[in-house]
């Protein structure tokens, strides 16, 4: 059974299927430091934040099946997700998305660089521009990165794919915490 699916068979309200689990989220975080009350709590808070990501509802019309959940995620987060495209086993999955709110940007360069550990690759955000007038947008490409060795998009595609739903997950898990601890007044 590949890792990506291992215990989960819930494809979620949106009829979409997740590829991560909390069991794969656990396997890659919690090594023999962890204790087992630990391990539990985190298993416990994983399951429930992969429960909200398998249930967000779907509503942009994305036509790549594993693009959708992400997309939707940094949507629904106050990006503006322009293009993207899982890659289809020839190319590297891509994301472009516009962000005028530097705080926004911030939070989301910091759940792709540091909150997300149990990716299998590096991911990485690019500022792309089309040319340099003033009056263009500027977008953001959210892509693996080709830095730590050569990526095979047919071979690696379902980590790769699996690595998308991890970092929509992460950026759901935080700011879902963020707008907990706004209502609760918590700073």
């Amino acid at each position: 059974m590949n890792e990506y699916i291992s215990g989960e068979s819930e494809v979620g309200q949106s009829g979409v299927k997740p590829r991560i689990s909390a069991d794969l989220i656990v396997s890659r975080i919690c090594d023999e430091r962890w204790s087992p009350e630990g391990i539990a709590q985190y298993r416990a808070e994983t399951e429930k934040s992969v429960q909200r990501y398998r249930d967000i509802e779907l509503n942009l019309p994305i036509t790549d099946e594993p693009m959708k959940r992400i997309c939707q995620v940094l949507t629904n987060n106050g990006l503006i997700t322009v293009e993207s495209c899982e890659g289809h086993g020839e190319e590297l999955p891509v994301i472009w998305f516009a962000c005028d709110d530097k705080q926004l940007l911030k939070d989301i360069i910091e759940v792709v660089y540091r909150r997300t550990v149990h990716k299998k690759f590096p991911w990485l955000i690019e500022v792309y521009s089309a040319n340099t007038s003033m009056d263009m947008p500027i977008y953001y490409i959210l892509s693996p990165s080709q830095a730590k060795g050569i990526i095979d998009p047919k071979d690696d595609r379902e980590e790769l794919l699996t690595d998308l739903d991890i970092i929509g997950e992460s950026v759901m898990k935080y700011f879902h915490q963020i707008n907990s601890e706004d209502e609760a007044g918590v700073s």
